[in-house]
C-alpha cells in the first residue's frame, strides 16, 4: 500500500522534478562558468581577494532556487488533490489517516531534500575547484538558511493547499512569508550561524501544519 502511495506522488510531480532539476543544473553551471571567466579575465589572487576580503557571495544568484524547489514540488503535488477531491479519498484508504498524510508529506519532503543536497554538494565541488576549503565552508553555512526555506517552504506550502478554510489560509500565508522571508535576507556571510540549529528546529516543526490540515479536511471543515 505504502509503496502504491509513494508510485502515486511521484506520477503528480515527477515533470515539475524534472524541471526542477534542470533549474538547479542550469544554476550551477551558470555560476561555474562565471567564475571561470572570472578566474580569465582577472588574475585568481584578485577573484580571491573580492570573495575572501571583501564577502562577496558568488553563489547568491542561488538564494531563491531552493524555496522554489520546495513551492514548485508542494503546488504539484497537492493541488490536484484539492481541486479534484482526491485527497479524500487517499484519507479513507485502510490506513490511518495520519500515517497516509505523513507518507505523502514524507515522500514529497525526501524529494525535495534530496534534489537540495545535491545541489549542495555541486556547488561544493564548484567551489573547491577554485577556492580553499574554508570559502567552501562559510559558502555552506550561508546557504543553509537557503536550503531550509526550501523544505520549510514545501511543508508550509502543503499546509496552505491542503487547508479547507480561507481565513487560516490567510493567516498561513502571512506566517509562511515571515518565516521564509526570515531564511532568505540579504545578510553578511555566515551571519545565520549562530541561530541556525533554532531554524532547524522551527522547520521541522513545520511539519505538524500538514497534518492538523488535512485532518480538518477530511471532516470538510468549511
Amino acid at each position: 500500500m505504502l509503496k502504491a502511495i509513494a508510485f502515486k506522488e511521484w506520477l503528480k510531480m515527477r515533470w515539475t522534478f524534472l524541471a526542477m532539476v534542470v533549474v538547479c543544473i542550469g544554476m550551477t553551471v551558470n555560476i561555474a562558468l562565471d567564475l571561470s571567466h572570472l578566474m580569465t579575465m582577472e588574475r585568481p589572487i584578485n577573484v580571491w581577494s573580492y570573495v575572501i576580503l571583501m564577502q562577496y557571495p558568488f553563489y547568491s544568484s542561488l538564494r531563491y532556487i531552493p524555496l522554489l524547489v520546495g513551492c514548485a514540488i508542494a503546488v504539484a503535488q497537492f493541488v490536484p488533490e484539492v481541486i479534484q477531491s482526491r485527497l479524500k479519498l487517499s484519507l479513507h484508504l485502510p490506513l490511518g489517516e495520519n500515517q497516509v498524510l505523513l507518507w505523502m508529506v514524507g515522500y514529497g519532503g525526501c524529494v525535495v531534500a534530496g534534489l537540495l543536497l545535491l545541489e549542495m554538494l555541486a556547488m561544493m565541488v564548484v567551489a573547491l575547484a577554485y577556492f580553499p576549503k574554508e570559502v567552501m565552508q562559510s559558502m555552506v553555512l550561508t546557504m543553509a538558511p537557503w536550503f531550509l526555506a526550501g523544505l520549510g517552504g514545501y511543508f508550509l506550502t502543503a499546509t496552505i493547499v491542503v487547508e479547507p478554510r480561507w481565513v487560516r489560509r490567510v493567516f498561513l500565508i502571512l506566517l509562511a512569508y515571515g518565516f521564509l522571508d526570515a531564511l532568505v535576507l540579504r545578510v553578511a556571510i555566515t551571519a545565520y550561524t549562530p541561530s541556525l540549529l533554532w531554524f532547524v528546529l522551527l522547520t521541522v516543526l513545520t511539519t505538524i501544519g500538514v497534518v492538523l490540515s488535512g485532518h480538518r479536511f477530511r471532516k470538510g471543515v468549511r
